[in-house]
């Protein structure tokens, strides 16, 4: 004979109290017995609870012991005293399985009603809100704005009220952008507001402060967030993506697409201008794109295209575009060197390479120099050649005009003396006969 769950199961009681403390979690309350006179441990004995009333926050859930088949009531969220210090719930039981048929589907299931009493417990000191809301408008100036948002305070979880005894400061200000009070909490915005910053995300800047409180020889700290809303500006406006396009002599036409930091009124979509040009006119555009088209065949170069780019709100700037025209070779692909795209020249591997070889030559040089013999010696031997000196000539005095210099000193010549020079005459003679004319002697 097969088991049926033709029985209907019953609690030990129809009124249960519990007692939870505040601030915990996954807390067991109360266990509830129930008996049912079906098979034990099958699906049509043991027990199923249902929180009809009174756990409209989803604070509570009931689990079963398999064993005992008792019913646990479980506190899954923490509960709050100063909110509310009794919960009444009222629960129904039935059966894991479904009844049988032989049980009226509307028969009269007794209900539980189960009190349960919320204790205060000793609590620090918390910011509310925990997350305060404030907003700032961009600022389309570089100048600094300063804006008091007012005072954020951490208050007593108990009595509601902030403590003369609280320190307040920043915990996390990646923009800097805040300053606030350590006595009063009171919080300034001092900065430039930028939507378009690195530390603004989906237009909301996050920041997080510290109240530190000392109360009754008991020190502690509660951490408040503070949301910023920055409020856009037109303060950009619309840029070409590529300001040095690149075309194929042999396109029909060139897509360029623009974009704008800024958000809706204030960024796209985009209206786009030719202004007067014979050489280009606007083909089709969308939102943030436009289609730029030839008209006259181009020659491979560099043509300046001025072109007015407007965002939604109609603010915008004339825009001259460097596009670039280059032979693809019968392709559509543009492949043209970019080299007046960049700031930075550079050499290429060649060139670096034939730069060092003429740097080795040079080393080189002087090398060859220390080893090299000039000219060569006699017999074969090596050396430089020592130049002969030559002897110096003498030449004579000739050509004298005159008869030189006179002697207007008149000497005493004795008898002796004039014998003396006769003999001395007639040797300058034969001496000049030898040597030749022209060699004056004079008198000792």
């Amino acid at each position: 004979i097969l088991d049926v769950n033709d029985n209907i199961p019953s609690a030990e009681q129809l009124e249960y109290t519990a007692k939870v403390k505040e601030n915990v979690r996954d807390f067991e309350a109360l266990r509830i017995k129930v008996t049912d006179k079906d098979l034990e441990f099958s699906d049509n004995w043991l027990a199923h609870f249902d929180i009809v009333e009174g756990n409209e926050d989803n604070q509570f859930r009931f689990e079963v012991d398999n064993r005992t088949n008792e019913g646990i009531l479980i506190v899954q969220k923490e509960l709050d005293y100063e909110q509310m210090d009794l919960v009444n719930l009222i629960v129904r039981i039935s059966n894991k399985a479904p009844f049988h048929s032989s049980v009226p589907q509307d028969y009269n299931a007794k209900l539980i009603r189960i009190k349960v009493s919320v204790l205060d417990e000793v609590e620090g000191f918390l910011f509310k809100p925990s997350k305060w809301l404030v907003s700032v408008r961009e600022s389309t100036t570089s100048k600094t704005v300063r804006q008091v948002f007012g005072r954020y305070h951490a208050v007593s979880a108990d009595t509601g009220k902030p403590s003369k005894m609280t320190k307040y400061a920043k915990d996390s200000d990646e923009a800097n952008w805040l300053v606030i009070n350590p006595e009063t909490g009171e919080v300034t915005f001092v900065g430039v507001p930028d939507r378009e910053s690195k530390y603004v995300i989906n237009g909301t800047y996050t920041a997080t402060v510290l109240a530190i409180t000392d109360e009754r020889n008991q020190v502690s700290t509660s951490t408040g967030t503070i949301v910023l809303s920055v409020q856009d500006a037109n303060d950009n406006f619309p840029k070409f993506e590529n300001s040095h396009p690149c075309l194929c002599s042999n396109s029909k036409s060139l897509n360029l697409t623009a974009f704008d930091p800024d958000g809706h009124p204030y960024g796209a979509p985009f209206s786009f201008k030719v202004n007067s040009n014979k050489k280009w006119k606007l083909g089709r555009t969308d939102a943030t794109s436009m289609e730029l088209i030839p008209l006259i065949d181009l020659w491979p170069g560099t043509f300046t295209v001025p072109i007015s780019v407007k965002d939604y709100d109609g603010n915008g700037h004339l825009e001259n575009l460097n596009v670039r025209v280059t032979d693809c070779h019968d392709t559509t692909m543009c492949s043209a060197e970019k080299l007046f795209q960049s700031n930075n020249a550079f050499l290429g591997g060649g060139a670096i390479g034939l730069m060092i070889l003429a740097l080795l030559l040079l080393l080189l040089v002087p090398l060859l120099l220390l080893l090299c013999y000039c000219g060569g010696g006699i017999g074969g031997k090596g050396g430089f050649l020592a130049i002969p000196v030559e002897p110096k000539g003498s030449l004579g005095n000739g050509n004298f005009e005159g008869g030189g210099r006179v002697d207007t000193v008149v000497p005493l010549i004795t008898p002796a003396d004039h014998l003396g020079m006769g003999r001395k005459a007639e040797a300058i003679a034969r001496r000049g006969a030898m040597v030749g004319s022209g060699v004056m002697v004079g008198s000792g």
